[in-house]
């Protein structure tokens, strides 16, 4: 057993099979007092690749906020999403369909219904975010259903890896990564904020030392979102101002709590696609 200081903050075991047959590869499962003593971040993330029904039945309504995101579960493509989900929303049942990628707010005591996948032509990705801790408190009268539903960002971005000799440059690389975005601030100011990226070659993601005043979550899974745990990748993250290194092998989740130093994240092998999500429970990452 690791005697490391914040080995407790990484949690290694999250997959499981889902409850839904249709769901045929493993689900990703996190939160609650089973995972560092704290209720404050639930997450359910599955591909979907057949029509079912994800929840069916009567009418749920949560005293927390929670947010439901539709991406794609193509790693060279995270543009690609074509499937059709409908919802119904509101007391009224009210329906909508996705057929985009998409971040759907459900405030805290805000009720909806069915979510039913009713085609999918490509597999897609689908993750359920909870924050018994940390809701917006949005009055229900002031909530509008289109506002609820957020198209997220999604682009390509390059990183330039320089190397030196005696402080001299002697080779720049050039390394692109896909990221889908969605900001709480851009939402009415709730507090969760995602960066989805999928990693296919081996970069560094350069940060100097810093800290949050609110808690952030990373989560790492393999690149085949209908197996994902099959992880060809070995990751080196920092924690604490020593910069203990911890690897990072296997599908996981690191706890990065608030005022908890922490640095670059250095995707150091890269066999296959990898995706790296991180959440912060915040309106933005400042």
């Amino acid at each position: 057993m690791s005697n490391k200081e914040y080995e407790d903050l990484i949690s290694r075991v999250i997959t499981k099979k889902s409850k839904h047959p249709e769901v045929k590869g493993p689900k990703i499962e996190y939160g609650g007092a089973e995972y560092n003593g704290g209720t404050d971040f639930d997450i359910s993330w599955f591909c979907a690749s057949m029509p079912f029904a994800i929840h069916e039945g009567v009418h749920t309504t949560h005293d927390f906020d929670e947010f439901l995101c539709f991406a794609s579960g193509n790693p060279h493509n995270m543009n690609e999403f074509q499937a059709k989900i409908e919802i119904e929303l509101g007391e009224k049942n009210e329906k909508r369909l996705i057929t985009e990628p998409t971040v759907l707010y459900l405030p805290k005591g805000f009720s909806h219904g069915k979510i039913i996948v009713k085609k999918v032509d490509k597999p897609f990705s689908y993750i359920k975010i909870c924050l018994p801790k940390y809701s917006k408190n949005i009055p229900l009268t002031e909530i509008q259903l289109d506002k609820l539903f957020t198209k997220p960002s999604i682009k390509t971005r390059t990183i330039k890896e320089q190397y030196y000799i005696d402080k001299n440059l002697v080779r720049e690389e050039k390394k692109h990564m896909q990221t889908l975005s969605y900001e709480g601030k851009d939402a009415g100011g709730v507090n969760f904020t995602m960066y989805w990226h999928v990693i296919k070659e081996p970069l560094v993601l350069y940060k100097p030392p810093h800290v949050h005043d609110y808690k952030q979550y990373e989560l790492f899974y393999g690149g085949n979102p209908m197996n994902v745990n099959k992880f060809n990748s070995e990751i080196d993250i920092y924690l604490g101002e020593e910069a203990e290194k911890y690897l990072i092998d296997c599908t996981s989740i690191v706890h990065i709590k608030e005022g908890l130093v922490h640095r670059q994240v250095d995707f150091r092998i890269v066999d296959k696609p990898v995706y790296f999500i991180n959440f912060f429970l915040s309106p933005e990452c400042a």
